[in-house]
């Protein structure tokens, strides 16, 4: 029986050069992305999540997250992703998950708000023990690895179920990241939706995700016909950084170059 799901973890993009830049730095860097978790309760609920994105569908059932996400993809090893730290997704169709999380988050940030202002109290001590413990960890994950399973793309009902969603999400207060709470915090943030995102900052290029050629399964281009410019363009990169690649390396990366014309008609 055919898998829904692959062995590999596949990274889209929308520009070529995105993936020679990936390729040549051997890093992923995280973005802010804004995920809706509005409900009946919260109807402008949105917080920036600093994130990768990665999903697991076949290749060959991939048209519309092609369509949406980028006509050009890197798979890395789905084992390099769980080592590093990346998760599936939990998708929720009940309002009330999402409105219990919401609640919990902003009793927190009321109460801590308090205690912080009254020094050597109970409530600063529970916040600091809470701080070094694994539910502060818990809370960013409730928010950093949850979807709605039906949500709204350009307008028109969209199952976010069908993506196979995962992710690499940087923790609250590491490298003074933070989260974004609030569609207007993220909106500033964002600015102008027809331009292009604000560039990642120093820190989390800092903490990107960083793999080695032998952590690559696939290397995939839209068009069959872009591959020998890719191969120039990409070898070009590699020695305008003087990245030290020897034959054997350089041999295995372009091994690992196909494309969806080429899957579509073979698979």
């Amino acid at each position: 029986m055919k898998s829904y799901r692959t062995n590999s973890l596949f990274h889209y993009t929308k520009r070529l050069d995105n993936i020679i830049n990936i390729l040549v730095y051997g890093k992923l860097i995280p973005n802010y992305c804004s995920e809706d978790l509005s409900t009946k309760v919260n109807p402008n609920y949105i917080i920036g999540i600093p994130q990768i994105c990665f999903c697991d569908i076949p290749v060959s059932m991939s048209d519309l997250f092609v369509k949406n996400y980028g006509r050009y993809a890197i798979g890395f090893k789905k084992e390099w992703g769980i080592k590093n730290g990346c998760n599936p997704i939990q998708y929720v169709n009940n309002e009330s998950i999402i409105d219990g999380i919401v609640f919990y988050h902003s009793m927190w940030a009321k109460y801590k708000k308090t205690w912080t202002n009254n020094p050597n109290s109970i409530g600063e001590r529970l916040i600091q023990n809470w701080m070094e413990c694994d539910s502060h960890k818990a809370r960013n994950h409730m928010f950093g690895f949850i979807k709605k399973y039906i949500s709204e793309w350009h307008g028109k009902r969209y199952c976010n179920y069908e993506e196979n969603e995962w992710r690499y999400i940087i923790e609250e207060g590491l490298n003074d990241i933070w989260w974004m709470w609030e569609r207007g915090e993220y909106d500033q943030w964002r600015g102008d939706k027809r331009r292009k995102k604000p560039n990642p900052s120093e820190d989390m290029k800092i903490l990107g995700l960083k793999f080695d050629i032998e952590d690559i399964n696939h290397i995939i281009l839209y068009e069959e016909n872009k591959i020998p410019i890719f191969i120039k363009k990409l070898q070009k990169a590699i020695e305008k950084k003087r990245l030290i690649i020897d034959n054997v390396q350089e041999s295995l990366l372009l091994s690992k170059i196909t494309s969806f014309d080429r899957i579509k008609n073979d698979y």
